[in-house]
């Protein structure tokens, strides 16, 4: 008689994934998208039909193992498939405003769906009270910490460029994209649902993602560096131990958050947005460290200064020349900023200028140096080896979930002896 031998790990009637794959293309009866998209911003979506979906797989999952790791193959895809069409965002020819509008949907419908796996699907399975779920709490930390891991190579793979404009906006494209998924993870997953971090683990990663810029995109949603560890230790009720270099790169972070404020107040003034910096007016006109191109992390000191410089307005200088080119050729931004510029406000940025740069003869060295753009350091100094972490992470983790009662797969209660 022949006996049939059935896998442990069969698959589940109710762990089909196929709807979260493809949860961003997904319509409603009106044939409106099922996940809510609004240029320049990422809407939380805690309810709707795909989120009645999603409890209905949460009921009836079987939450095993492979479907966790299904879950973190759809992340990692999504992160991946969207930094390879920013790669190729030139590729297809034509008009660079057609690439440019292009590659921006992609990344506002990629992000979206990102912030729905941390914030929402993550969040869920994190805070389901059923035991099946409460089982998969830490390998849903692992995702977190494996995914924040790899985010630093995905954007080495597009670096900034000191002569290449084409090659400055991918990578600023990227650094944009990837400093949001960063913050759905730290801030929305970690954060949100109170995770018990290591902060000896988490921590060093995280000022890895800030030295490179890619810890929030503009430095605003909780603050500078020293707003986030605050924040993490409130969230996540630990206490995070200072280092030297903290102080520097909570220092810089300030610079890069001003820089790209004070863009951004000129752009909606020249808007003529009523109200829209009214309470920041004079922030246009204050001469900015970080480098001109909005999404540039280069911060010139008296050191190092930028050469490059507008004689006319003084506002504007730029780390290389792809940088300037980027905002003189194939973008508006200098022309229609430089321009608005009264001539009251040129002379105080001129003396303003005269006063940063008051010691001449300082060596300018352009994309050639070790040093961090976000804090400044050498990197010998701060070079952190990322190998292995994850499984560090996940073993600490682990080990303070049991401590306070979480076995590693066997639910609520059991205690480690």
């Amino acid at each position: 008689m022949s006996t049939t031998i059935i896998s442990s790990e069969r698959p589940h009637a109710d762990d089909d994934l196929k709807w979260l794959r493809d949860c961003d293309k997904l319509k409603d009866s009106k044939g409106q998208s099922l996940l809510p998209m609004k240029v320049g911003r990422e809407i939380p979506i805690e309810d709707g039909e795909i989120v009645v979906i999603l409890d209905e797989f949460i009921k009836k999952s079987s939450a095993s193992e492979n479907v966790v790791k299904e879950i973190q193959v759809i992340l990692s895809e999504t992160i991946f498939c969207t930094m390879m069409d920013i790669s190729k965002m030139f590729d297809g020819g034509g008009l660079m405003h057609d690439a440019f509008e292009k590659i921006d949907l992609k990344i506002m419908r990629m992000a979206v769906k990102v912030k729905f796996l941390c914030y929402t699907v993550m969040g869920k399975l994190f805070s389901s009270t059923r035991k099946k779920w409460k089982g998969r709490r830490e390998f849903l930390v692992e995702i977190c910490c494996s995914v924040l891991c790899g985010l630093p190579k995905q954007l080495s793979a597009l670096p900034h460029h000191d002569s290449d404009p084409a090659k400055v906006m991918k990578h600023h494209k990227a650094k944009d994209y990837l400093a949001r998924v960063s913050m759905y993870l730290w801030k929305d997953f970690l954060c949100r649902n109170h995770v018990p971090i290591v902060p000896e683990v988490l921590v060093p990663l995280l000022r890895k993602l800030a030295m490179l810029d890619i810890l929030d995109a503009n430095w605003n949603t909780v603050g500078a560096w020293g707003d986030i560890v605050r924040h993490i230790e409130m969230q996540c009720n630990v206490r995070i131990g200072r280092v030297p270099a903290d102080k520097v790169l909570n220092e810089k972070t300030i610079l890069l958050h001003d820089g790209r404020d004070s863009m951004y107040c000129k752009q909606m003034k020249l808007a003529q947005k009523p109200g829209s910096v009214d309470n920041n007016i004079l922030h246009c006109w204050e001469l900015q460290q970080k480098c001109s191109s909005p999404c540039c992390s280069n911060i010139e000191t008296k050191e190092r200064p930028h050469k490059l410089r507008c004689q006319d307005c003084f506002y504007f200088h730029w780390c290389s020349t792809a940088c300037r080119d980027y905002c003189c050729k194939f973008t508006n931004i200098h022309s229609y900023l430089c321009k608005d510029t009264p001539p009251d406000k040129k002379e105080s940025l001129k003396r303003q200028v005269k006063a940063f740069l008051s010691d001449d003869g300082m060596e300018e060295l352009l994309g050639n140096d070790d040093a961090c753009a976000a804090c400044g350091a050498h990197k010998d100094e701060f070079e952190i080896t990322l190998k292995g972490v994850v499984t560090v992470a996940v073993l600490i983790i682990a080990r303070k979930f049991v401590s306070n009662g979480i076995g590693l797969m066997g639910g609520i209660g059991k205690r480690a002896e």
